[in-house]
């Protein structure tokens, strides 16, 4: 039998969409949103952070966690010495003046 879902939807409880407080489903089409709140709007942001800032900001401070300093989440880019933005891996070859390939495979400059 149907009955009204926590969205308001008449469904059957035991419907994959049937959605209730606590149970996030907002990316499954239903009205709960990452915060387990029905109609809350909240998603999560590209670093998993519910409700987060994401990368778009040009301000540093106000950016979610993961985002490197070209507002990509978990990018390759990393400050240098002169406070300018630059691809973490070109960084390195330049230091070591072409020297080495890169950086060590297990170092935390080196690409995954």
């Amino acid at each position: 039998s149907k009955v009204l879902d926590d969205c308001g939807v008449c469904r059957d409880p035991g419907d994959p969409g049937f959605s209730r407080t606590g149970i996030v489903d907002y990316h499954l089409g239903g009205c709960v949103g990452c915060d387990g709140v029905p109609y809350s709007g909240n998603e999560l942001d590209p670093c998993g952070v519910c409700a987060g800032p994401g990368c778009l900001s040009t301000e540093a401070s106000l950016r979610s966690w993961c985002c490197d300093c070209a507002g990509v989440p978990f990018g390759p880019n990393v400050i240098d010495f002169c406070c300018n933005c630059v691809n973490r891996e070109e960084h390195f070859l330049e230091l070591s003046d072409g020297l080495f390939n890169g950086p060590p495979e297990n170092h935390s400059l080196a690409f995954d």
